[in-house]
């Protein structure tokens, strides 16, 4: 009688699938910690960029209360010039895109109460209008020492929902404003809009159905 020792097809898979596996988990476990060092190093360079000036950054955690932070960890980073003296916040912040979420960092002056800088931290959308976002030389610019008065705000306005079509054909933006005035306002100075990177329309709306919305 003979016996057939060959290992199956089968086994051979599985020892294949095995090794590969130790593989990357040997990988990922030897450049895990250089991944999260080039990550902040990168991120300090984008607070640097949005804070100008800044010398010294430290990150804050907010919660029940504010405590100290690492900055690739922070709800917000804190920049401070040679002297010490506080210069502003760097917020980090995303949204969706079309293909992916965009992460982006600003830069903001509690004291002047305007933006410093805009980054963009992480894309991955395809070359075009998605791109433009941090690189178009009228949209960039809309955003240098763009007001943002947090005190007694000029407009009241509630956003129900906003998004892209996935195809890429328009974005929809549902708000609820006092008057129609006020939304024309409100809609003509979103960044994109007054920076010419999107042309935007303004139409009444009504719901009529909404789920969990009485």
């Amino acid at each position: 009688m003979v016996v057939n020792r060959r290992p199956s097809v089968l086994t051979i898979l599985t020892g294949v699938a095995m090794s590969c596996g130790f593989a990357i988990a040997l990988v990922y476990e030897a450049t895990e910690e250089r991944i999260a060092s080039n990550r902040t190093e990168l991120l300090e360079e984008a607070v640097a960029r949005v804070l100008s000036g800044a010398i010294r950054l430290q990150g804050y955690e907010l919660g029940d209360e504010l405590a100290p932070a690492s900055v690739d960890q922070a709800s917000f980073v804190a920049g401070y010039d040679s002297a010490g003296r506080f210069i502003g916040v760097a917020v980090p912040a995303s949204i969706m895109g079309y293909q992916d979420t965009i992460s982006m960092l600003f830069g903001y002056s509690p004291e002047q109460q305007r933006l410093t800088g805009f980054a963009v931290l992480q894309s991955r959308e395809t070359p075009g209008l998605g791109s433009k976002i941090g690189t178009d030389p009228a949209f960039l610019a809309s955003l240098n020492d763009l007001d943002v008065t947090l005190e007694d705000a000029k407009l009241e306005t509630k956003v129900v929902l906003a998004g892209p079509c996935t195809d890429g054909a328009f974005g929809i933006v549902v708000f609820e404003a006092d008057s129609e005035e006020d939304a024309a306002v409100y809609m003509n100075g979103d960044p994109a809009v007054e920076g010419g990177l999107m042309s935007a329309e303004l139409h009444p709306f009504r719901i009529s159905l909404m789920q969990g919305r009485d």
